[in-house]
């Protein structure tokens, strides 16, 4: 809560009261205080008459800034703390005015003579102060107002003038006396008067001085010797012509008594009381300064309005009335609440506000409390000045007077219409509540005996304190065998740790869902059930499903899955070695017929079919690359490339094979970047999209190549397996063509599956294409439709990295295999006897001094015996493989130069497995030339 803002002059006290750390105190945070509490401290902030008020039945104190003056050297000790501490001297008498206001009443003091420490010394201190008690609803009374006056100056300067007046007429009665009791009273006279602590002075017939006291030369700031002896107006020329002037004269004349009140001549802004008395020698003149009296009226007469104003600010109607009861004072809410003029409702005419029904009870109610029977404390309607009537409390306190009795009465009505109406509503509320909980008991009830899941309560440990019958009917158990017990009987061995652990969770708060398991029938069978619970409190609510048969209907499933799998994996085995003994047989009859032919050729045609069998083992190679490539096993050199790049140095070649009737356009975004890849598969794979795109055009069309960078999220990679979270370079061909059918666009990735008219395709570009890209870690997705054209979208993943691969031109192969030296030795690991016999013969031949191993142990025997330059290894060796080989030999020789050669090997699928540096890799089969290239390649690296 925060405190309303407070004038400028007033501000202090709220500030502090804001600043105080109120959740140590018995009132709790600001937060929490009640409506009224929060009124009653917001009002005597604004209020300039000095307000304190008393809190919780510890009478913790809030003051306002008005206040300060009269808590002296204690203000900042008092603010939070109870008044029967922060007042000690006085704390029985505050415990007595609390527990009178706590019982409804109010309580004023008037002059109250106090002795205080405010200041740290003993104070005498007269104060009024008037006491009202502060309600908040049922609640009752909550806190005390205390509205403070001092009357200190007020009742020390009565004091002190009575006094003066006493000695004055001791001394003239002395004056009346015998001659030496005259001079002897004279003498005495004058020392009293220039000891006391008001002005006096006296003054002959000419209205000369006589006398002149301490307290005159203080106030007039004149000397006895500026003024004794001398007239009045030659003294105190400020006096000629004054009212002064005119009185002393009167009196001398009169021989009577004046008095008169009036500004300071002297000292102006003082304001004085003179009493001016007639003497045997001329006057004498008593003079009481009236100034902190009169402030002090001022100040109490603004309190008295600034306490009216107070009441009329109140939301409470105000009201007072006299002892028999006749109202006599009506506040301007009341008047604004029932639109009556004030005249009309006075004396007793207010009971006709009252609603009818209600009239008879508060008459009597009010006659009770003014016989004083009871407090004056009642509930009834008053009517609003639109005809509706309102719930009020009402309440009154007698002020007593001076004599005991019952001076007046004081009282509030508070507008309790909301708290009547709300508590109607939770009157109806409770019965509807009440109602609606029986009835969910009966649903309850009624469910808990016809379910046919089992239900059960238990305690945190899992001992069962309640079962419903679906138990009897599943299981067969009564109630008496399950109470008291828990589950770990019924559960099956291997079901028991799992479900215990369950248990413990459910037991520590956590709630669990669906959790399956098995517990024994009572005739021995095992049944599967689906478990669901909650904690509430300190028990366990749980219920099951009897998931049996569909635990069976799910093993029966899936047993035919795995069925329909193999017989799957078995066709596509059927087809795929179909195919491939296909085109292997026309492969091998290609070479045989052409050694075959060369044994009986002449010797200038034997050339003619050894190139015809070097052209199908060249086409084998080929087809066992695509294989792989289908199979993801194929050795990948993957680098940085810049596809864009790629498409356009390719752009030509590719207007040149669809030919003039296909219009080509290229869509290819700046910020794409790059992609992980094998440049040549990429080159391969975009090739074999424009010629299908080609094939589906026959009529011609428009083909679009398009990249755009992705960011693949984990929904999008939950729905397309093989994919990771990250960014990707997408690059799709879209042509116009024919499409493809919705009943087989799910077979093209399949090997040896194809559209095309017999012998017009394999059916492995596409698959080749489709194990390229997931091999990558990418993905293959194909948008079609019949007669609208087929757009194939290539996800490869991206990267950032400036490492950019770019097409150059080769240099010659034969170039490379000419730079040998005759000390290089090259050690051949190869578990095929002619492979590495031929393959030794190459390099021999090529001018390196070759050393042959069968396996691994062989390989590292020669490297423990010979100095090497290169280890050109097969990577798929029985035994150590080649790879392991290599990380042996490098542990003796880090520096030693490694070529692995591979067909198929598992751990040879990506290249980038075997990139350290002097590491390379060739795959079989492999011409002389390009053997000779990569050993010179990785020699010279």
């Amino acid at each position: 809560m925060a405190i309303a803002q407070a004038s400028k002059q007033h501000a202090e006290m709220a500030r502090q009261i804001q600043a105080h750390d109120w959740s140590c105190s018995g009132l709790g945070p600001m937060d929490g205080w009640p409506t009224s509490m929060r009124t009653v401290v917001e009002l005597s902030l604004r209020s300039p008459a000095a307000m304190m008020s008393w809190w919780g039945p510890d009478a913790i104190m809030i003051y306002n800034d008005a206040y300060i003056p009269i808590a002296g050297a204690r203000h900042g000790r008092l603010l939070g703390v109870s008044v029967f501490e922060g007042w000690p001297e006085v704390a029985e008498l505050n415990r007595a005015i609390l527990a009178s206001v706590q019982a409804g009443k109010t309580h004023s003091l008037r002059n109250e003579h106090l002795v205080l420490y405010r200041n740290g010394v003993a104070e005498d201190v007269w104060l009024n102060v008037d006491y009202s008690p502060v309600e908040d609803g049922q609640r009752g009374v909550i806190g005390v107002l205390c509205i403070v006056t001092e009357t200190s100056v007020s009742q020390l300067t009565e004091r002190r003038l009575a006094a003066s007046e006493a000695r004055l007429r001791n001394m003239l009665d002395e004056q009346r006396r015998t001659g030496e009791q005259l001079i002897e009273a004279q003498r005495q006279q004058a020392a009293i008067l220039d000891g006391i602590g008001d002005i006096f002075y006296a003054l002959d017939q000419d209205l000369r001085f006589t006398f002149f006291n301490a307290a005159a030369e203080r106030f007039t700031r004149r000397s006895r010797g500026e003024v004794l002896g001398r007239r009045l107006v030659e003294a105190m020329p400020e006096t000629a012509g004054s009212m002064i002037e005119s009185l002393f004269r009167r009196v001398l004349q009169t021989r009577r008594p004046k008095r008169l009140e009036m500004g300071s001549l002297t000292r102006p802004g003082r304001w004085l009381d003179l009493r001016v008395f007639p003497t045997e020698e001329g006057l004498g003149v008593a003079v009481i300064d009236l100034t902190d009296q009169r402030a002090a009226e001022v100040a109490l007469r603004e309190s008295e309005s600034r306490f009216r104003l107070v009441v009329e600010t109140l939301p409470q109607l105000v009201w007072t009335c006299l002892p028999d009861g006749r109202c006599d004072y009506l506040s301007r809410q009341w008047l604004e609440y029932t639109g009556v003029p004030v005249e009309e409702q006075l004396g007793t005419r207010w009971i006709e506000l009252v609603h009818p029904d209600d009239r008879e009870q508060a008459a009597r109610h009010r006659a009770g409390a003014l016989a004083g029977e009871h407090d004056y404390d009642i509930d009834y309607r008053i009517r609003r000045y639109d005809g509706e009537y309102r719930w009020f409390k009402t309440r009154g306190l007698p002020v007593l007077g001076s004599d005991g009795r019952v001076a007046h009465w004081f009282g509030t009505s508070t507008d309790i219409q909301d708290i009547i109406a709300a508590r109607e509503l939770q009157a109806s509320l409770r019965q509807q509540l009440e109602a609606q909980v029986a009835l969910r008991t009966r649903e309850r009830d009624r469910l808990w005996s016809v379910t046919q899941d089992l239900a059960l309560v238990a305690d945190r440990e899992g001992r069962f304190l309640e079962v419903n019958p679906a138990w009897k009917r599943m299981l067969g158990y009564d109630d008496e065998e399950l109470l008291g017990k828990t589950s770990e009987w019924l559960e099956h061995p291997d079901d028991r740790e799992r479900t215990q652990r369950a248990r413990v969770q459910t037991g520590g708060g956590q709630a669990l869902s669906l959790l399956e398991n098995r517990f024994r029938s009572k005739d021995g069978q095992y049944r599967w059930l689906a478990w669901s619970a909650v904690l509430d409190g300190d028990q366990i609510y749980a219920t099951a499903r009897d998931v049996t048969s569909q635990k069976l209907a799910e093993t029966r499933l899936l047993d035919a899955q795995a069925q329909l799998r193999q017989a799957q994996k078995m066709e596509a085995i059927g087809l795929l070695t179909g195919g491939i003994a296909h085109d292997f047989n026309n492969l091998l009859a290609s070479i045989l017929a052409s050694l075959q032919l060369a044994e009986r050729a002449r010797a200038d045609e034997v050339r003619r079919f050894l190139e015809t069998a070097m052209s199908s083992v060249q086409r084998a190679a080929s087809l066992t690359q695509r294989l792989l490539a289908f199979g993801r096993r194929q050795a990948l050199d993957i680098r940085a490339i810049d596809v864009n790049e790629l498409i356009r140095s390719m752009q030509e070649m590719i207007e040149r094979t669809l030919g003039s009737s296909i219009a080509v356009s290229t869509e290819l975004a700046s910020d794409s970047g790059r992609a992980l890849a094998d440049h040549n598969q990429l080159e391969s794979a975009l090739l074999n999209l424009v010629i299908n795109a080609r094939d589906a055009m026959p009529e011609g069309g428009r083909l679009r190549i398009r990249t755009q960078r992705l960011l693949a999220d984990a929904d999008y990679c939950a729905r397309n397996a093989g994919l990771t979270p990250g960014e990707y370079l997408a690059l799709s061909v879209q042509d116009s063509g024919t499409g493809v059918a919705a009943d087989i666009v799910d077979k093209i990735f399949d090997p040896f599956f194809t559209t095309k008219p017999l012998g017009q395709g394999t059916g492995l570009g596409l698959s080749m294409i489709y194990g390229f890209v997931k091999q990558l870690g990418g993905h293959v997705q194909i948008d079609t439709e019949v007669g609208r054209g087929t757009t194939v979208y290539l996800l490869l993943p991206g990267t950032r990295s400036s490492a950019v691969t770019r097409l150059e031109s080769p240099s010659p192969l034969a170039a490379h295999a000419l730079q040998t030296s005759a000390a290089e030795t090259i050690l051949l690991v190869e578990d095929n006897a002619d492979l590495r016999d031929l393959a030794a013969k190459i390099l021999g031949e090529l001018g390196y001094r070759v050393l042959k191993a069968e396996n691994g142990e062989e390989a590292l025997e020669v490297l423990e015996r010979q100095a090497v330059d290169l280890l050109a290894t097969d990577v798929g060796l029985p035994g150590l493989n080649g790879r392991q080989i290599a990380e042996i030999a490098r542990q003796k020789r880090p520096d030693l130069k490694v070529l692995f050669i591979t067909g198929y090997a598992e751990s040879a699928a990506r290249e980038a497995g075997f990139s350290e540096a002097g590491m390379a890799m060739i795959s079989k089969p492999f011409s002389i030339d390009g053997l000779a290239a990569k050993v010179r390649q990785v020699l010279s690296a």
